[in-house]
């Protein structure tokens, strides 16, 4: 799932944890990410269709931005996403 460029990420409504499905640019399911009940900051996992953990999503805490960090199963960083909460005057926050 790593490997690809181009994602959909929806979020199942009913679930007993926030989980989001996994797509690829044609609509294909790629696999899950899941959240931890209780973390201190933004704690994800990513799966597979099949249930194996594929790797990690941290978030920072004390940040303007939401950053996240996605770490493959071995904690290598494999990406960085960062995700505007605020537009003034042109300005990104």
């Amino acid at each position: 799932m790593l490997e690809n460029r181009e994602f959909t990420i929806d979020q199942r409504l009913l679930s007993v944890r926030n989980t989001y499905v996994v797509k690829d640019k044609y609509g294909q399911q790629l696999g899950f990410i899941k959240q931890e009940f209780v973390s201190w900051g933004p704690k994800f996992w990513l799966e597979d269709n099949t249930g194996v953990h594929l790797g990690e999503i941290d978030g920072k805490v004390v940040t303007v931005h939401h950053e996240y960090e996605i770490k493959d199963k071995d904690g290598e960083t494999k990406a960085k996403v960062k995700k505007k909460i605020l537009k003034l005057f042109g300005s990104e926050w």
